[in-house]
């Protein structure tokens, strides 16, 4: 994960999967509020947080004068949890349609 300090603007990828997948989604299964839908959506909302936070810190403090970023002991951990869960309910969601529509 070290390429996302050095290079925030790639956090933006995953954000833009994730809302391009919540699209789908929404189109695909209509109006209603569903849970998997907005698992998708928190995990693309997050990723944007995350570079967004991150250009923050790059602009704030240089990577080279701060040998340890305590931050990312909590950051990286829920990226990971929150990528997994997206990802599930992306899978999940897609495949239940599938099903329903047969």
């Amino acid at each position: 994960m070290d390429i996302l300090i050095r290079h925030p603007v790639l956090a933006l990828l995953p954000a833009v999967l994730f809302v391009a997948a919540y699209v789908q989604l929404r189109v695909r299964s209509g109006r209603g509020f569903l849970f998997s839908r907005f698992v998708v959506l928190a995990a693309g909302c997050f990723w944007l947080l995350y570079s967004l936070y991150e250009f923050g810190v790059q602009r704030e403090l240089k990577p080279d004068g701060v040998p340890i970023r305590v931050d990312l002991a909590v950051v990286y951990p829920a990226l990971i949890l929150i990528t997994a869960a997206g990802f599930t309910a992306y899978v999940f969601a897609f495949r239940r349609r599938i099903g329903q529509s047969l």
